[in-house]
């Protein structure tokens, strides 16, 4: 998997930089490359990718950039489960390798209504 040309290195210019390429490269599907239409499963990988980064926090610029090497190489660290039961889950089928396993958008929302629906809810997050 580390050959997926998607996601920033540290070697590339400016991809530790808040000034550097404003590209969604980091969240993009490693099939993207080689489609030309849009495809609803291959965009939802790429709300896989930003809901690990919604749920993760990063201490600098070089923690996220090492976080999401990682994430490229390897998924997310062992022991990562987002905030609620399920969270590991959705993140695995939302960045399926096959976009046809990934889920739709009407199953991530159920699921984001079910586990985040009520504000009540919000104070219990883990931060």
């Amino acid at each position: 998997m580390s050959s997926i040309p998607c996601f920033p290195t540290l070697k590339e210019p400016g991809a530790l930089t808040s000034s550097g390429p404003a590209s969604p490269r980091p969240a993009s599907a490693p099939c993207r490359p080689h489609l030309t239409a849009r495809i609803s499963g291959v965009d939802i990988y790429s709300v896989g990718v930003m809901f690990f980064e919604l749920l993760t926090r990063f201490g600098s610029l070089l923690e996220r950039a090492l976080a999401f090497e990682e994430l490229r190489d390897k998924g997310p660290p062992d022991g990562w489960k987002g905030d609620y039961e399920g969270d590991r889950e959705l993140y695995d089928r939302m960045t399926s390798l096959k976009p046809a396993d990934r889920p739709s958008v009407d199953e991530i929302l159920m699921y984001i209504q079910q586990h985040r629906g009520s504000t009540a809810d919000m104070g219990n997050r883990r931060l």
